[in-house]
């Protein structure tokens, strides 16, 4: 049997993968909604959360690619890997180190980036870099 976050992952790397729009996009976000409630539960929290986040292009950006598609706020041009990026800021060290206190910051820092490097492998470039 599979794991539920292999069809987490898969669902990512489906609309990642695919040129989708419309209800294709849709159908693929309904998928990755349920995906994610079925690998973390479906507590209150958790379906809020869920609510505010789809698989979507950003554009008009000021800088890099003018789009890219990507796990973004709903309703916004902000990439999620983007809110993440800006958690290696010194207050969420601050923050961390109260709960992990046997962490130094660049391990704080390296596991903030590897989630930020996650995020980014599953973005689509959709116009050259400038």
């Amino acid at each position: 049997m599979k794991f539920r976050r292999d069809t987490f992952a898969s669902t990512l790397y489906s609309l990642w993968k695919s040129n989708a729009i419309g209800e294709e996009l849709d159908t693929l976000n309904a998928q990755l909604r349920a995906e994610f409630l079925t690998m973390g539960s479906e507590t209150e929290d958790n379906i809020e959360s869920i609510s505010y986040i789809e698989y979507g292009l950003e554009e008009g950006r000021k800088f890099g690619p003018e789009s890219i598609a990507g796990l973004k706020l709903k309703g916004t041009n902000v990439l999620v890997s983007e809110l993440v990026h800006y958690l290696e800021e010194d207050e969420i060290y601050e923050y961390l180190s109260k709960s992990f206190p046997d962490l130094t910051r660049p391990q704080i820092e390296a596991a903030i980036r590897m989630a930020t490097m996650v995020l980014i492998a599953f973005e689509r470039l959709l116009s050259p870099q400038n």
